[in-house]
């Protein structure tokens, strides 16, 4: 028996597929929920919203250019590329012990500094 199909059902199974792929780059190639631990919302949003934004990025890059570079390299050539245009222009890089969060990682408030995503 073939029952028909609205067409807003056709496109979301002809879709799922792609943001399935996209899910599994983000969370099983990049995992920064698993290796930036935070128990802050705002870091978690932000980690969200730099997994997607590196995932998309990084799909653009491999359709547009046909590259085999992975996931990772990839991610990793854009943060190599970020710290080199931070110290390009004079910015201030993290010392040891910092998490390599630098000077950004601290939040000061009336109880002194304290590292933002170990609240």
């Amino acid at each position: 028996m073939n029952i028909p199909q609205p067409l807003l059902v056709q496109q979301y199974f002809q879709a799922a597929n792609a943001v399935d792929i996209h899910n599994q780059y983000r969370q099983h190639e990049l995992e920064l929920e698993r290796v930036w631990s935070t128990h802050s919302w705002r870091v978690r949003i932000f980690q969200t919203v730099m997994g997607m934004t590196l995932v998309n990025a990084y799909l653009a890059f491999k359709h547009f250019k046909g590259t085999q570079l992975t996931m990772t390299e990839f991610a990793k050539q854009i943060v190599a590329g970020l710290v080199e245009d931070a110290k390009a222009i004079g910015g201030r890089g993290g010392g040891a012990g910092d998490g390599g969060m630098g000077q950004v990682g601290y939040r000061r408030g009336k109880g002194g500094g304290h590292r933002a995503g170990n609240s």
